[in-house]
């Protein structure tokens, strides 16, 4: 009976742990994004570009030359939906700039799509969408 309920418990403990992504996916997310989220901040795009998904590493940088008018100020993160599979995620970002020729600030908002590949977590961003909120397109 002892045994059956240190059993029933060593199981019950598992299965816990089981919901609380037990290979820390959602730490090593929060991290990476940070850090990818603060390096867009400070415009080292080239840098940035390691988290980026390796199909869309070209057009990332060139989508980059577009904020080269751009600086950030600011920046939150907001809600971070990890999905059931602890292998992708989404994050809401939004940052605060201004244009350096017309001084016009703004609030620009990037929804980024991560996903857990080769043992590192990559993003989709959409620096296009960014600048056209703000340069217009």
């Amino acid at each position: 009976m002892r045994r059956s309920l240190a059993l029933l418990g060593a199981l019950s403990l598992l299965l816990g742990c089981a919901t609380i992504d037990p290979w820390g996916h959602q730490r090593s997310l929060e991290d990476a994004q940070r850090s990818y989220t603060q390096m867009v901040r400070w415009g080292d795009f080239l840098k940035a570009s390691a988290f980026v998904d390796p199909e869309l590493a070209d057009g990332f940088l060139d989508d980059a030359e577009s904020l080269s008018t751009v600086r950030f100020t600011d920046y939150e993160i907001g809600a971070l939906d990890m999905k059931d599979d602890k292998a992708s995620a989404t994050v809401r970002v939004e940052y605060q700039a201004y244009h350096t020729a017309t001084l016009l600030e703004g609030t620009l908002r990037e929804t980024q799509d991560w996903y857990f590949e080769g043992g590192k977590w990559r993003v989709r961003p959409t620096l296009a969408a960014l600048s056209q909120s703000l340069l217009g397109p």
